[in-house]
């Protein structure tokens, strides 16, 4: 349990990325999410899906392409995090359901992100993300996606 002010201020701080990284992936604002990244972060995401991005760039190719999805819906359990100085380790349980644009492509996963963070220029980011699938179901979910009525969430 942390016992200084300091310490609960970044673990709060730390909370806030893995929660807006969520809510960016749900809109589909790969931008946002790239902002929480380090230059060379690594995003490593484990079998089924089995995928290595190491660097922004890396990552950005990757994510480019949610923005074609009918539906990503990514919901984060509470996060635990713990704080050395400038490093930080974090991880949370998601429950995601994506669809994407061709017929048949999608899942529904839980899965357990396990991640270091770093502090840099003031601001807590990403330096590696791991994802361990637990279990994946496919094919995509059928029924009606309604759209979600968005809103600018850039604050």
């Amino acid at each position: 349990m942390p016992t200084q002010g300091s310490e609960l201020a970044d673990q709060h701080l730390v909370i806030d990325v893995v929660n807006r990284y969520s809510d960016a992936a749900n809109r589909r604002d790969v931008e946002s999410i790239l902002e929480l990244w380090t230059d060379d972060g690594v995003w490593d995401v484990g079998p089924p899906i089995s995928l290595l991005c190491e660097g922004r760039a890396a990552i950005a190719e990757v994510l480019a392409r949610i923005r074609s999805f009918e539906l990503l819906v990514q919901v984060p359990s509470p996060v635990v995090v713990r704080v050395d100085g400038d490093v930080a380790r974090a991880h949370v349980t998601i429950q995601e359901t994506t669809r994407g644009p061709e017929p048949g492509v999608g899942w529904r996963l839980t899965g357990i992100y396990e991640d270091e963070l770093v502090r840099e220029l003031d601001r807590w980011r990403f330096k590696r993300r791991t994802l361990r699938i637990v279990h994946a179901d496919r094919p995509a979910p059928l029924g009606t996606v309604r759209p979600a009525p968005f809103t600018d969430h850039r604050f």
